[in-house]
């Protein structure tokens, strides 16, 4: 992304989330004088490895250790781009693969492969287990986004709270490796 108020600098990073409303949330800040825009986006596998990648290559044009801003052309930048695998993004939502499996179908997948009844075995699924178990699932199946807070929203909001330091006792997992 570039900002006219910033001449010179390019914002170069990811997000799991839909393109327009992340340029809405960078717009919305008061300390930004003018729109962000975005010169261009790709969808690709493993976009935070990739974005790690692309910082240390550009490491020093990097204005700020602690910022994704970079003294650099976006040329350049796309440069770096054109050598990840994936589909640009043309600045449309419906732009993105139909494969692309995104928000909350993400945790319904999850939930509907690895959540069933409680078996009557006693076994408390604790919330390291369930938190873990959804990022190899995501790993695994090539999904990049699906964030374990809303899965944790979502399975306190279906099976109530966990029971105190135990875990929930009102459904059972099924950990890839143990229980298939």
């Amino acid at each position: 992304m570039s900002n006219p108020a910033m001449p010179g600098l390019v914002k170069i990073g990811y997000t799991e989330r839909v393109m327009s409303e992340r340029i809405q949330e960078a717009n919305q800040s008061t300390w930004v004088p003018q729109e962000f825009s975005v010169e261009f986006a790709k969808f690709v596998k493993e976009p935070n490895a990739k974005e790690q990648i692309v910082h240390r290559i550009l490491s020093a044009d990097r204005v700020n250790s602690k910022r994704e801003f970079f003294k650099t052309t976006p040329e350049r930048v796309r440069m770096l781009f054109e050598l990840m695998d994936g589909p640009w993004w043309d600045g449309e939502e419906t732009s993105e693969p139909e494969t692309r499996v995104m928000g909350d179908d993400i945790i319904r997948l999850f939930l509907d492969k690895y959540v069933y009844p409680p078996t009557g075995d006693g076994q408390a699924v604790t919330w390291g287990v369930l938190a873990a178990t959804f990022q190899t699932w995501k790993r695994e199946s090539g999904i990049t986004q699906g964030n374990v807070m809303k899965l944790k929203d979502r399975i306190t909001d279906v099976y109530g709270r966990p029971n105190r330091g135990e875990g929930w006792t009102s459904f059972s997992l099924r950990v890839p490796g143990k229980t298939e």
